[in-house]
């Protein structure tokens, strides 16, 4: 192997300050690798990662939307990290989405951008919870059948 190749560039240890440290010999290829690296990059941010239907993407998008300039208020982020709940979102992770949103807001980036981000946060969580009107329900039942079987059990040892 020639180490010589422009293909392949050579790597050298060098000293400084007491530290060592690698640094690669320059080539004519470097800025055309940068520039592939950079248009790559701004290729990815425009295509997000996520389904639309996604948690964390309808978490983004409410959030986007109930933004005043680039802050939440505090009643805006409650019904936020309700809808979250609802979407079986962890709280830690409906926090960090809202702080993404907001911070592409302060620096005047799209919302897309944040896909790639969001899509690194845990989706759905392993126990989805049940919306409020079905929480209710689930109550409900649950406490008709202990009272079922409460009445059973006194006719059975009266009977």
């Amino acid at each position: 192997m020639n180490h010589g190749d422009e293909d392949h560039p050579r790597l050298r240890l060098v000293r400084g300050e007491g530290d060592a440290f690698i640094t690669r010999r320059e080539d004519g290829n470097e800025e055309r690798r940068r520039s592939a690296v950079t248009r790559e990059n701004a290729r990815a941010s425009l295509t997000p990662d996520l389904d639309p239907t996604d948690p964390r993407w309808v978490l983004a998008l409410r959030t986007f939307a109930e933004l005043e300039g680039t802050t939440l208020s505090p009643q805006r982020r409650e019904r936020l990290l309700s809808l979250a709940s609802e979407l079986g979102l962890r709280t830690f992770d409906a926090g960090v989405i809202m702080a993404v949103v907001q911070d592409r807001a302060r620096s005047g980036e799209s919302l897309r951008s944040a896909a790639p981000t969001l899509s690194l946060l845990r989706g759905r969580s392993a126990h989805r919870r049940f919306p409020r009107g079905l929480r209710l329900l689930r109550w409900l039942l649950l406490l008709g059948l202990v009272a079922g079987l409460d009445w059973l059990l006194i006719r059975w040892l009266l009977g």
